[in-house]
């Protein structure tokens, strides 16, 4: 009870201090005068992949877990695809958008097999999780500046541009800054908390049902980080802005490659089971792959898409349990 009651506890932290930091951090961002669209490629792709990164990252603190760490990171982005996905599209037709089929997946598959390159040694090191987080750099470079730099008309190129009207600081606008910046110290100690409370509780878990933490991880662990992107897709998938819903899932999966996987292994290297390499990675390759070829088949995800993608996800998890 006390081990199911700190999960609980991890996930509700989590989820609360991914919305804090999601609610500061974007203000903040169009309160000096940065995009709607490249906060929401940045800050906030960055603000939901903060409950992975907190979890993997107290996981390989608290004791070098690199079961949780890694499973955490592939669970959640197979969790991303086959559920979070599915059930969005079963909420509302899903369109795609030619940057998020031309750029953002084909990337996301370049991304999923460097990792999978990064952990054919059967540990991310401390060089390889910096590589990653330089590649994280560039990729948000490129979304803050890239359009203007490598778009030649203003069309393709205004959706990166920072505004450059500037609202002057007034007592108002400086008030509204400091309420920015307390939601986001409190998302902080939030994520934290919860990231501590997650791990624990998780790692308990795994001792007391015999299930291994590689388990424990890429299910439990991963789904409950995972909130934010459900609630997120779901929402934008009702609301009928299929850009946002499947852009959270593709970049929030980007941002689990390059920032989790990054950061983590900076820390503290990861060591994982052959388990993870021999039977997860390749799950993540195929779901991704999956996505890739469904998005080139059709120009929009109907129910019959997110079935079929719920289905192989629920097979996965029996698997786990029952056979892997």
């Amino acid at each position: 009870m006390i081990a199911l009651l700190m999960l609980l506890a991890g996930v509700i932290l989590l989820y609360l201090g991914a919305e804090s930091l999601l609610r500061g951090a974007s203000h903040l961002a169009i309160t000096l005068g940065m995009s709607e669209v490249v906060c929401g490629l940045t800050v906030v792709a960055l603000g939901t992949s903060m409950p992975e990164a907190v979890a993997s990252t107290m996981a390989q603190i608290q004791g070098e877990q690199g079961n949780i760490a890694m499973g955490n990171i592939i669970g959640s982005n197979i969790a991303n695809i086959g559920l979070i996905l599915g059930i969005a599209v079963l909420c509302a037709p899903i369109t795609i958008s030619e940057v998020i089929h031309d750029r953002e997946i084909p990337l996301m598959a370049g991304l999923s097999l460097l990792l999978g390159i990064f952990m054919l040694g059967g540990t991310i090191l401390r060089w390889e999780g910096i590589v990653l987080l330089a590649a994280l750099c560039v990729y948000l470079f490129y979304h803050v500046f890239g359009g203007r730099i490598f778009s030649k008309g203003k069309e393709s190129a205004k959706d990166f541009v920072v505004e450059k009207e500037k609202k002057p600081l007034t007592a108002m606008v400086a008030k509204n800054v400091t309420i920015d910046l307390l939601f986001i110290v409190v998302g902080i100690l939030l994520l934290v908390s919860g990231g501590a409370f997650l791990v624990e509780g998780a790692e308990r878990l795994a001792k007391l049902w015999g299930v291994s933490e590689r388990v424990i991880g890429l299910t439990m662990v991963a789904l409950g980080t995972s909130l934010p992107e459900l609630a997120t897709s779901i929402v934008a998938a009702v609301r009928k802005k299929p850009d946002i819903a499947l852009g959270n899932i593709v970049g929030s999966n980007i941002f689990n490659l390059l920032f989790v996987a990054g950061i983590a292994s900076t820390v503290v290297p990861i060591v994982y089971s052959k388990r993870l390499l021999l039977f997860d990675l390749p799950v993540m390759l195929g779901f991704t792959a999956l996505l890739w070829g469904f998005s080139t088949k059709t120009k929009a995800f109907s129910k019959p898409y997110g079935i079929v993608l719920i289905a192989l996800y629920a097979s996965y998890v029996s698997l786990l349990f029952f056979v892997a």
